[in-house]
């Protein structure tokens, strides 16, 4: 019982991570597609600065704008890492039970 609810709790925190990391992503991705495809640059001031004028121009929910669709691809992964995990497990106990 221990041992399930420490796996719970530690795959259940990479979703929170993603809720406090989310915001650098959005920002380390902008700075990367900035001057792609003949686009001005528009983050010149650092990651800082660039928090500033994303909340500025777009509220403090512009940090956060597409997190929805980035839960829509870590929270079946999780599931499926999860669920790897309990399968190898059953099958590396029926391997050792055959010893």
């Amino acid at each position: 019982m221990g041992r399930f609810v420490l796996c719970f709790i530690l795959n259940g925190s990479n979703e929170h991570c993603l809720a406090v990391t989310f915001p650098l992503d959005l920002v380390r991705r902008r700075m990367q597609l900035e001057g792609a495809g003949g686009r001005a640059r528009v983050y010149k001031t650092g990651i800082l600065g660039n928090f500033r004028k994303i909340i500025k121009a777009e509220g403090f929910h512009g940090i956060y704008r597409g997190i929805l669709p980035e839960y829509y691809k870590v929270v079946p992964s999780i599931g499926i890492l999860f669920m790897t995990c309990e399968k190898l497990k059953q099958v590396f106990s029926k391997l050792d039970a055959c010893r």
